[in-house]
């Protein structure tokens, strides 16, 4: 009977410590789920990086997206910068407003980075005794606001804006301007400028068709459209050029050539020595008169041809330049005295395009 008892009682003790832990594990377990557990005393909890989290506001750089409209913005203000220049020169080419290139600096700093400004400057100022001077030279080639153009984004911070650009002075081209943002002054900057050629470009000699034609056709804004933009169009009546005697005329000049009424100086005649004298409609009339050259008999690159008896220098007055001659032979074949020639002097500017710099007429002389 004892021994029962003691049994009993084991089996109650033993049923007891099982209800126990049961009990604690169930407490231990329902904390753990709601995330209230303490670590280990001696276990250092690591904060976590505010910065990675995203929990420093403070620190957070607030970036205005590059819209369409912002895009034109930023093109507009680097425009209207620049072209402050060139409306603050002089009739000498110096700045009035701008007393030195550092003064510049700021202005154009104000709108696009400094490593772009940097190239502003190198390319368009000298800083001369008697003040900056603006380089006349080519002018960056801006967004045209009425074409449709393309943003791009490489980043928050910054987006390509890429336009398609076609004309008969640059050519076929992809101009991409990079728009970044300036965190110090919170705005958007234009801080390249690129372009890069679709398209194999026309040769001289297909330029000098399209020349050829405009001649004949009298399209003298056509003619004007080819004229080198700085160094205009040399004309010269006979095949020997002289750059001291021989008339040169401007893109303005040229596109006006059918209402000019002026009778000019353009050389002597051959043989007469007499003045030629005629109004620019009447100087076509008499010496590109380039019917026949529309289907030419020949078409000569760089050969300094010299058919009659006046010296052909073009290779000593235009050695960097590419001479397209547009040849008649004669109603009678070689050795006529009714040939022709037209020599159209070229220079490539830095899109590719071929620019014309001089057309020089050559026929038979006395």
């Amino acid at each position: 009977m004892k021994a029962s008892r003691m049994i009993t009682a084991a089996i109650a003790a033993i049923i007891l410590t099982v209800l126990i832990f049961f009990i604690i594990s169930l407490f231990f377990d329902n904390e753990e789920e709601n995330g209230t557990v303490d670590p280990p005393p001696d276990e250092e909890i690591e904060e976590p990086d505010e910065d990675e989290n995203g929990d420093d506001n403070d620190d957070q750089v607030d970036i205005s997206p590059l819209t369409n409209e912002r895009a034109q913005t930023v093109m507009t203000n680097s425009e209207q910068a620049f072209q402050t220049l060139i409306d603050d020169t002089d009739e000498n080419n110096y700045l009035t407003s701008f007393d030195s290139e550092d003064e510049v600096r700021i202005h154009l700093e104000d709108v696009m980075s400094a490593e772009l400004t940097t190239w502003m400057l190198d390319t368009y100022i000298e800083e001369r005794e008697e003040g900056a001077f603006l380089v006349p030279t080519e002018t960056p080639i801006w967004l045209d606001h009425d074409e449709d153009f393309t943003l791009r984004a490489m980043s928050l911070d910054h987006y390509l804006i890429i336009q398609e650009r076609s004309n008969e002075l640059i050519g076929n081209v992809e101009m991409t301007y990079h728009a970044e943002w300036r965190e110090e002054d919170d705005k958007w900057v234009l801080t390249d400028i690129e372009s890069e050629q679709l398209e194999q470009d026309l040769s001289a000699e297909e330029v000098g068709e399209e020349i050829i034609r405009a001649i004949d056709e009298r399209e003298m804004t056509v003619l004007a459209t080819h004229a080198h933009e700085e160094r205009g169009v040399l004309f010269s009546p006979y095949v020997y050029v002289d750059e001291d005697e021989d008339l040169i005329f401007d893109q303005d000049q040229i596109a006006n050539f059918s209402d000019d009424d002026e009778e000019y100086y353009w050389g002597d005649y051959d043989g007469s020595a007499h003045d030629i004298e005629l109004t620019p409609e009447e100087y076509f009339d008499e010496f590109l008169d380039v019917e026949m050259l529309i289907d030419p008999d020949q078409v000569y690159i760089n050969e300094y041809n010299q058919h009659g008896n006046v010296l052909n220098n073009h290779d000593e007055v235009f050695p960097d330049a590419t001479v397209v001659e547009f040849h008649y032979e004669g109603s009678e074949g070689e050795g006529s005295v009714d040939w022709f020639s037209v020599h159209l002097v070229f220079e490539e500017n830095e899109n590719g395009v071929w620019r014309l710099i001089a057309i020089v007429s050559d026929q038979w002389t006395i």
